[in-house]
């Protein structure tokens, strides 16, 4: 007879609760409601919160998918003149458009809108990878408070809101750290198909299937590491193959983006953070900070006693993350996802409400929590840039060229919201501005066409441009509050002025 596999973690693979904890003190929501309450978390984020996450977002992910879905021109970064990037995400992103088109879905913001969509029910994969670990696998007390702050609060909503290649990648890696702990070779096989598309999202979230892989055998799961392997060789295959015939070699995107970030470590030139950074940053999403250092402490470890794979799975991803010289908190979204559940488990489990520090650290935790998920779900970042844009492709009038003034090719808003098969960007200084459009202005001017400047941070003034050149504005964009000087923006229309 084989010899049975030695439990992942304690209680990992079977329906009692966890050693030294209470019973289920309420009855678990079902998946159909926790599904439902989910959505409904997230439509205000889907209907109103436009704009990018960041701006990478728009010419790494956006643009290269618009383009693959209608042939319209975009900016090819170093990004896709290196091959740092895969066309997997922008290509199944292209065929939404695509599918969009074709039942006449045509304006910009609309087609957003139903990108978000797709992504929030793609977050429904995690939500319910939670709720199989927290009902089934490992059950534990208050497990509907738990799921409900898990699938409703800020940062779970970002993720299954902003479709680009990091959140697209952070839900599959979490759904695969959760699915682990599943009985069994189905539920391993499909942590690793979950990690497979993590890896085509973004190639870094594949150190957390060594992490899995270790974890399996050090509790002896063979079979589950077996599965989590033969899991994760469709994504492998699928982004080779994929950067096989764009870039001409297999796996070409990840290795070159190691190449460029860690061996080269070119991403110096976007700054340098210290190794403190990512420990700090977690510090204060938890809100761990004094006076509430030593509750937040307590109840993060008190999850991290229940669930250790993903507590584990969380440190070596901020570990590894740490080698690089550039940092940001969206670099590492599948940890803080992971350590936020732990840290929910904590906080309804090891409460104690007869505490004047304990209550007073509650509410300013739902305070904290409330207030980010109304940013995420209005989010309104790069408005003005992207706002113009849109605006300008619109335009019947607007071809070939466009005059960029006090900025560069990707601070135009978007060619997802330009829309052109052909156009030429000039980027001028502010002071040269009337030297460089006049060849411009008399080639457009030749085909009965005006020429438009994309003038960012301050206005120009009309009555100060060259006799030869009228100068009309013709809008005026910025973010809902006006906050940013480098996304306030102003359109002007330019003709030749008529002598006589």
């Amino acid at each position: 007879m084989n010899r049975p596999e030695r439990e992942a973690f304690p209680d990992s693979t079977t329906a009692g609760p966890h050693p030294g904890v209470e019973p289920p003190s309420d009855r678990p929501i079902g998946l159909p409601a926790l599904l439902c309450i989910a959505l409904l978390a997230r439509l205000p984020a889907v209907l109103f919160a436009k704009g990018y996450q960041f701006l990478d977002q728009q010419f790494q992910y956006i643009d290269p998918a618009w383009h693959l879905a209608t042939g319209d021109a975009f900016e090819r970064t170093h990004e896709w003149t290196m091959g740092l990037r895969s066309w997997v995400y922008p290509g199944l992103l292209a065929g939404l458009f695509r599918i969009e088109r074709s039942l006449g879905v045509h304006d910009p913001e609309t087609q957003l809108v139903l990108a978000r969509l797709l992504q929030a029910f793609l977050s429904f994969i995690p939500v319910t990878a939670s709720w199989l670990l927290l009902t089934h696998w490992r059950p534990v007390p208050r497990a509907r408070t738990v799921l409900l702050a898990f699938s409703c609060f800020y940062l779970s909503v970002l993720c299954g809101n902003q479709p680009n290649g990091a959140t697209f990648a952070a839900l599959f890696s979490v759904s695969a750290v959760l699915l682990f702990h599943g009985p069994g070779f189905r539920w391993p096989f499909l942590s690793g198909l979950c990690l497979g598309l993590a890896f085509c999202g973004r190639p870094q979230d594949a150190l957390l299937g060594p992490v899995l892989a270790a974890a399996g055998l050090l509790a002896g799961r063979r079979a589950a590491t077996l599965a989590l392997c033969l899991g994760s060789i469709p994504g492998i295959l699928l982004q080779g193959f994929t950067d096989l015939a764009t870039w001409g070699a297999f796996l070409h995107s990840p290795f070159a983006y190691l190449k460029f970030n860690l061996f080269d470590g070119r991403n110096a030139g976007w700054g340098r953070e210290p190794l403190w950074y990512y420990p700090a940053l977690v510090l204060l999403a938890l809100l761990i900070l004094p006076p509430f250092v030593r509750i937040g402490l307590r109840q993060l470890l008190h999850g991290a006693r229940i669930l250790p794979l993903c507590f584990a799975a969380a440190l070596a991803y901020l570990a590894l993350h740490s080698i690089p010289a550039h940092k940001a908190a969206r670099f590492v979204e599948p940890a803080l996802l992971l350590l936020y559940l732990c840290a929910f488990l904590g906080f309804f489990h090891d409460r104690n409400p007869t505490s004047i520090l304990s209550r007073l650290h509650a509410r300013v935790l739902f305070a904290a929590h409330l207030v980010a998920y109304l940013l995420v779900s209005f989010w309104a970042p790069a408005r003005g840039p992207t706002e113009a844009a849109a605006m300008l492709g619109s335009r019947a009038d607007f071809e070939n060229h466009l005059v960029l003034v006090d900025g560069s090719r990707i601070n135009v808003g978007g060619w997802f919201y330009l829309r052109r098969k052909r156009l030429a960007v000039h980027p001028v200084p502010r002071e040269r501005w009337p030297e460089a459009v006049r060849p411009l202005l008399d080639e457009n001017a030749a085909k009965g066409l005006p020429l438009y400047l994309f003038v960012r941070k301050r206005p120009l003034d009309p009555r100060r441009a060259p006799p030869s050149i009228r100068m009309e504005e013709v809008g005026r964009f910025t973010d809902p509050f006006d906050l940013k000087r480098r996304h306030r923006v102003w359109l002007y229309r330019l003709r030749t002025r008529r002598r006589g």
